[in-house]
């Protein structure tokens, strides 16, 4: 409903501008969405680190200051494009490889899949995000191509900067 909002205005008046930027789950700073899983691998409580169903689902992620900058080059290029998909550019985007990598790193490396019933579901946080299927590419805004004749100082200064392009 918003997003029809938005874009209706804009239709209403000329001098608007608006885009629709859909961000894959936001992470970096503090945000919460992996913070208990953080919390499980580092404390190993528990010893294995849950994945909820068999963890094939993707899962689109982007840190939030690549966010962040992708919204600066929204208002900087006004580009024609009104819907803007801002994921990072990560190849294996399931939540298995996502779970395994946080385990490996400040973790023991072990990991559990579990069917899912009533009582391990209240135990899971973000337990209806984890277990969404969205598998989405990075929107054009973020890819530069070099341009003929390009200089390399001038192609990299107008490049979009990834704070963590693949995590």
């Amino acid at each position: 409903m918003i997003e029809t909002l938005g874009l209706s205005a804009a239709n209403t008046n000329p001098m608007l501008k608006t885009y629709i930027v859909c961000p894959g789950f936001i992470y970096g700073c503090g945000e919460d969405i992996f913070y208990d899983y953080f919390k499980m691998s580092w404390l190993q409580d528990p010893f294995k680190l849950p994945i909820p169903g068999d963890g094939k689902n993707f899962v689109p992620t982007i840190h939030i200051k690549d966010l962040v900058g992708g919204i600066k080059r929204i208002i900087e290029k006004k580009p024609s494009i009104k819907y803007v998909f801002a994921v990072d550019k990560t190849k294996n985007k399931t939540l298995k490889n996502i779970m395994k990598s946080i385990s490996k790193c400040i973790g023991n490396s072990y990991i559990d899949y579990f069917d899912l019933n009533k009582e391990q579901i209240d135990n899971i946080p973000f337990f209806t995000e984890f277990t969404m299927n969205v598998k989405v590419k990075t929107s054009k805004l973020f890819t530069d191509t070099r341009m003929e004749d390009e200089e390399d100082d001038d192609f990299a200064k107008r490049c979009f900067k990834w704070h963590c392009e693949v995590s």
